[in-house]
Protein backbone atom coordinates (compact mmCIF):
# COMPACT_ATOMS: atom_id res chain seq x y z
CA UNK A 1 0.00 0.00 0.00
CA UNK A 2 3.09 2.57 0.60
CA UNK A 3 4.04 1.95 -2.86
CA UNK A 4 1.13 2.63 -4.03
CA UNK A 5 0.67 5.62 -2.18
CA UNK A 6 4.36 6.94 -2.89
CA UNK A 7 3.69 6.28 -7.13
CA UNK A 8 0.19 7.89 -6.52
CA UNK A 9 1.95 11.23 -4.44
CA UNK A 10 4.62 11.36 -7.39
CA UNK A 11 2.12 11.37 -10.22
CA UNK A 12 0.11 13.97 -8.89
CA UNK A 13 2.91 16.09 -8.32
CA UNK A 14 4.20 15.61 -11.95
CA UNK A 15 0.54 16.38 -13.05
CA UNK A 16 0.48 19.28 -11.36
CA UNK A 17 3.97 20.66 -12.10
CA UNK A 18 3.01 20.07 -15.58
CA UNK A 19 -0.41 22.11 -15.31
CA UNK A 20 1.55 24.82 -13.92
CA UNK A 21 4.46 24.86 -16.36
CA UNK A 22 1.63 24.63 -19.09
CA UNK A 23 -0.43 28.03 -17.81
CA UNK A 24 3.33 30.10 -17.52
CA UNK A 25 4.13 29.11 -21.49
CA UNK A 26 0.06 29.87 -22.15
CA UNK A 27 0.25 32.56 -20.51
CA UNK A 28 3.83 34.24 -22.24
CA UNK A 29 2.52 32.95 -25.73
CA UNK A 30 -0.53 35.19 -24.97
CA UNK A 31 1.24 38.00 -23.73
CA UNK A 32 3.60 37.54 -27.12
CA UNK A 33 0.71 37.19 -29.28
CA UNK A 34 -0.84 41.20 -27.81
CA UNK A 35 2.67 42.32 -29.52
CA UNK A 36 2.01 40.81 -32.53
CA UNK A 37 0.87 43.19 -35.27
CA UNK A 38 -2.57 42.32 -36.73
CA UNK A 39 -3.76 43.59 -40.16
CA UNK A 40 -6.53 45.39 -39.82
CA UNK A 41 -8.11 44.13 -43.12
CA UNK A 42 -9.17 40.93 -40.80
CA UNK A 43 -13.12 40.84 -40.51
CA UNK A 44 -12.60 39.41 -37.26
CA UNK A 45 -10.55 40.45 -34.10
CA UNK A 46 -10.94 38.52 -30.83
CA UNK A 47 -9.06 38.86 -27.47
CA UNK A 48 -7.48 36.32 -26.43
CA UNK A 49 -6.72 35.49 -22.97
CA UNK A 50 -6.58 33.00 -20.30
CA UNK A 51 -9.94 33.05 -18.08
CA UNK A 52 -11.77 30.59 -15.30
CA UNK A 53 -12.52 28.28 -17.96
CA UNK A 54 -8.46 27.86 -19.32
CA UNK A 55 -7.76 27.23 -15.51
CA UNK A 56 -10.66 24.73 -14.65
CA UNK A 57 -9.68 22.83 -18.73
CA UNK A 58 -6.12 22.54 -17.43
CA UNK A 59 -6.90 21.13 -14.20
CA UNK A 60 -8.87 18.40 -15.51
CA UNK A 61 -6.40 17.22 -18.19
CA UNK A 62 -3.75 17.14 -15.44
CA UNK A 63 -6.08 15.20 -13.05
CA UNK A 64 -6.84 13.06 -16.02
CA UNK A 65 -3.03 12.48 -16.77
CA UNK A 66 -2.55 11.55 -13.33
CA UNK A 67 -5.89 8.95 -13.57
CA UNK A 68 -4.46 7.43 -16.35
CA UNK A 69 -0.49 7.32 -16.32
CA UNK A 70 -0.81 7.27 -12.66
CA UNK A 71 -3.49 4.99 -11.22
CA UNK A 72 -3.01 2.47 -13.65
CA UNK A 73 1.17 1.90 -12.95
CA UNK A 74 -0.03 2.34 -9.35
CA UNK A 75 -2.52 -0.74 -9.44
CA UNK A 76 -0.48 -2.85 -10.98
CA UNK A 77 2.29 -2.45 -9.06
CA UNK A 78 -0.70 -3.06 -5.57
CA UNK A 79 -1.51 -6.43 -7.45
CA UNK A 80 2.11 -7.64 -8.12
CA UNK A 81 3.70 -10.58 -6.23
CA UNK A 82 7.09 -9.29 -4.89
CA UNK A 83 7.98 -11.83 -2.61
CA UNK A 84 8.03 -14.37 -5.36
CA UNK A 85 10.43 -12.28 -7.15
CA UNK A 86 12.26 -11.47 -4.28
CA UNK A 87 12.56 -15.43 -3.69
CA UNK A 88 13.92 -16.67 -7.15
CA UNK A 89 16.85 -14.12 -6.69
CA UNK A 90 17.68 -14.77 -3.46
CA UNK A 91 17.96 -18.73 -5.40
CA UNK A 92 20.18 -17.65 -7.87
CA UNK A 93 22.72 -15.62 -5.55
CA UNK A 94 23.28 -18.91 -3.62
CA UNK A 95 25.18 -20.38 -7.16
CA UNK A 96 28.26 -19.96 -8.92
CA UNK A 97 28.39 -19.17 -11.84
CA UNK A 98 31.49 -20.66 -13.89
CA UNK A 99 32.60 -19.23 -17.14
Amino acid sequence: MRLVRQLLTESVAIALAGGVFSLLFASSGVAFLGRVQIPSDLPLVVSIKIDQRVLWFSLAVSLLSVGLFGLVPAWQAGRANLMAGLKASDADSGRQRRL
